[in-house]
């Protein structure tokens, strides 16, 4: 399956294990210190390309050696970089995150860089042309696509007959009308899974059933509400799924575990899985990322997944 991905490429520096007292104090010792690829789209990206999908990027980095280490990090694990935008004296964006006793977030910083100017103009119509499915991912946090880009953006998409998914990121700084930034783009988005941090964020709904009946007029295929530690709501409005986390103990760290639910769900459905069974593949990815510091680490491809469920006790064929 060919699937673009579209959105934010930086470089995450993750700290373990900082406290807030440890805060307090302005001295800390790290158990742990890892400096990877972060942002959605990476993330996303070599979660598809790791459960063995092709896998093209689509974002902005600078002409800096932290924008050539991500590139070069990307190629490594299967990701076709060339429509990532490398922006002449641009700095590549970094986030700095110290997380916490199970993997939560105790600070985190970030500076402006080149993946915050990601337009639609930057998905080129060769691009859509070799896609079988496109997946935006940071939504709310591009001033330069959300609101009307991405309304054009999708609508190119499936004139195109390319099937879309958006996947949000509460942003660090106030919309007014959040909803008003999606609401074109949702009327061509086929899955839309947020969780319900940032349903909340959206429109003040955070109990499933009700999210969905909210979403139904925008006639999309499938919504899903992911729920961390309470699982995952998914519906295709003739049928819904309840599917409980199968993650067991304590995360390692949280960062990219949305990620890799959302986009190993999009995969496993665009190869015909049920409902359940893509719920299913979705959670034993996100599991295996809780289960490892790094938003990527501990992603696996398809067969070892399906071997995580059968252990659960669950029979999965795709």
């Amino acid at each position: 399956m060919n699937i673009l991905c579209l959105g934010a490429v930086l470089c995450d520096i993750s700290a373990t294990t900082v406290t807030p007292e440890a805060i307090a104090k302005k001295r800390i010792g790290l158990d742990t210190l890892n400096v990877a690829g972060g942002g959605d789209a990476n993330n996303a990206s070599i979660d598809l390309a790791t459960f063995g999908e092709s896998v093209r990027v689509v974002s902005r980095v600078g002409d800096d050696s932290i924008g050539g280490m991500l590139l070069t990090l990307l190629q490594a694990k299967g990701v076709d970089t060339r429509y990532v935008v490398v922006e002449e004296g641009a700095q590549t964006t970094a986030a700095i995150l110290l997380l916490g006793e199970g993997g939560a977030r105790t600070l985190s910083a970030r500076h402006a860089g080149a993946c915050d100017s990601v337009c639609q103009q930057d998905v080129t119509d060769e691009a859509l042309q070799w896609a079988d499915h496109l997946h935006v991912v940071n939504v709310l946090n591009m001033p330069d696509l959300d609101g009307e880009g991405l309304e054009k953006l999708f609508a190119r998409a499936h004139a195109a007959g390319v099937t879309t998914s958006m996947d949000l990121k509460v942003p660090r700084a106030h919309h007014e009308n959040p909803m008003g930034l999606i609401r074109g783009a949702l009327k061509h988005c086929d899955i839309f899974m947020p969780s319900d941090h940032e349903m909340d964020y959206l429109c003040g709904i955070t109990d499933p059933k009700q999210a969905s009946e909210f979403f139904r007029p925008f006639g999309m295929k499938i919504f899903g509400m992911k729920r961390g530690k309470d699982g995952v709501y998914v519906t295709d409005y003739a049928q819904e799924v309840i599917q409980p986390t199968i993650f067991r103990g304590t995360p390692v760290d949280t960062v990219g575990a949305g990620d890799a639910f959302t986009s190993t769900f999009v995969a496993a459905w665009k190869r015909g899985a049920s409902l359940q069974d893509a719920a299913l593949v979705a959670s034993a990815a996100s599991a295996r990322v809780l289960s490892a510091v790094g938003s990527t680490t501990g992603m696996r491809d398809c067969a070892t997944l399906l071997s995580d469920l059968e252990a659960c006790g669950y029979s999965v064929t795709l």
